[in-house]
């Protein structure tokens, strides 16, 4: 009982709540996830890299094969997907992965075109994603967003985990005050690292059972941050 009576009153997790409690509600610097919670590229990638894996004799994947690794950095993911292979696969993957995108771009989810132009009057927006150089650029640019972010970072910048890339980004931009927005467990744990709140994008492709707010359309952060 005494330990689970001050861990309620330690200076951390008073902290936690009072920041939650004050800055959900003020100006804050918002860093989102981008597979899974702006955007669902996943048909445009599973036919980039179907055409790759049948040029090298490998057997094809699903969509389901590929939301089950999303938002792992691309080195997990191939060897979560094809155990063994070698870089010069995924270099293939990735470059075959961006002629698609160019060409048939990725599905943003429902309101996130407006959610961010509304967002972009009163907040400072980041991105801040697993995946290889280029690719937050190929969102931005289908989009017409570019104008509304402040700045991103991924794992092909930083060749690190996600909490850290996070953590990166914000001591680049000075970034004081911020949250995570994502949709994976990976992203819970990378907000948890980073030590900044976490809104959890339940319409995405994964789960997560601990975080500040949570959102099933993304219009729905206009309300958090009124």
């Amino acid at each position: 009982m005494i330990n689970i009576f001050s861990y309620f009153f330690s200076y951390n997790f008073l902290s936690k709540i009072m920041y939650v409690i004050i800055n959900f509600g003020g100006i804050m610097d918002i860093i989102f996830d981008l597979d899974g919670t702006l955007w669902d590229s996943t048909k445009v990638i599973k036919d980039a890299w179907n055409e790759v894996f049948r040029n090298n004799n490998l057997e094809e994947v699903s969509e389901e094969d590929l939301k089950g690794v999303f938002g792992l950095s691309m080195k997990e993911l191939l060897a979560k997907l094809k155990p063994g292979a070698n870089e010069e696969l995924l270099y293939e993957m990735i470059e075959t992965e961006h002629e698609h995108l160019k060409r048939y771009r990725g599905l943003a989810f429902k309101n996130t075109v407006d959610t961010i132009k509304e967002l972009s009057k009163k907040h400072r927006l980041f991105i801040v994603s697993n995946c290889q150089k280029g690719y937050i650029d190929i969102f931005l640019d289908s989009y017409n967003l570019r104008d509304y972010f402040v700045d991103y970072m991924c794992w092909g910048d930083t060749l690190t985990i996600k909490g850290i890339t996070i953590k990166m980004l914000m001591q680049r931009n000075s970034i004081k005050n911020a949250c995570y927005i994502g949709d994976t467990r990976g992203d819970m744990k990378a907000a948890s690292y980073a030590g900044i709140p976490f809104i959890y994008a339940t319409y995405g492709f994964g789960e997560a059972e601990s975080y500040e707010k949570r959102i099933d359309d993304i219009s729905e952060v206009l309300d958090i941050f009124k």
